[in-house]
């Protein structure tokens, strides 16, 4: 059986659907049922081969979006601009230090969300207030986080591809500066190991792990070790190649060698 990921909010993690007997591609509209009622999506990706118990456990897709639905969405689309616009000029108004992200209209209309970053907390209040009396509409201010942001605005890593969290990422999980150190990153500096969002970045998690492993049995920076030419201190190490640098005791001669 299958799954597919629809991507809703652009901020947040695309959510998982079963799409029952519909035969559906990347970034084909469809109409599903949220806690928050029904609404318009985009398939960002398909899961084959999942679990019936799995499958079966996820809510379904109603019907893929019809010419109706999709010009629903094209109107919403166009009303984003006008509203973008009126907040920013109300955060001016109140001297919030808020950005707004993204604004997204629920596929009934009865609610509008505004997804915003922030240094610390904001008491938006009256902007709330305000905004309610304008749009005349159920009002959500949320607060996301840079990495979210990242995801809506998108762009290209020093990789020189899409940024993960835009392209297929989920959940934003953590990435410690203990995964960079793992990898021996950590001397790079900041520049070099953060994202488009200021934070660390994806993918240094992906192969956190595997660096971990091959670490275990190699001996540490600075360690004191015994080769061939005598003892001297690690100033160096290649993980991958299983390889270390040490500078000898003796006449401070730099060799490689491998373990």
């Amino acid at each position: 059986m299958q799954l597919v990921g629809v991507k809703i909010k652009s901020w947040e993690a695309a959510q998982e659907f079963n799409p029952r007997d519909l035969k559906l591609k990347e970034n084909e509209a469809v109409v599903v049922e949220t806690d928050q009622g029904l609404e318009v999506g985009r398939v960002v990706y398909i899961l084959d081969q999942v679990k019936e118990a799995i499958a079966l456990s996820a809510e379904p897709i109603l019907r893929k979006a019809m010419a109706a639905d999709l010009e629903k969405e094209e109107y919403y689309a166009e009303k984003k601009a006008e509203a973008y616009k009126i907040v920013q000029e109300k955060t001016r108004q109140y001297h919030l230090e808020m950005k707004l992200v993204d604004v997204h209209f629920s596929f009934d209309g009865g609610r509008v969300t505004f997804a915003f970053i922030a240094e610390g907390r904001i008491d938006f209040r009256d902007l709330l207030k305000d905004l309610t009396r304008h749009f005349q509409k159920s009002i959500r201010l949320q607060q996301v986080g840079s990495r979210d942001s990242a995801r809506v605005i998108g762009g290209y890593g020093t990789c020189g591809r899409e940024i993960c969290c835009s392209r297929f990422l989920g959940e934003l999980k953590s990435v410690t500066t203990d995964m960079a150190r793992a990898q021996e990153m950590t001397h790079k500096g900041s520049e070099k190991n953060s994202g488009l969002c200021g934070r660390l970045k994806c993918c240094l998690a992906y192969e956190a792990a595997m660096y971990e492993d091959l670490a275990r049995d190699m001996p540490q920076l600075n360690e004191t070790v015994r080769v061939a030419q005598g003892e001297g201190i690690v100033i160096g190490r290649s993980l991958l190649e299983r390889k270390i640098k040490v500078r000898l005791k003796k006449d401070g001669v730099e060799i490689e060698t491998a373990v």
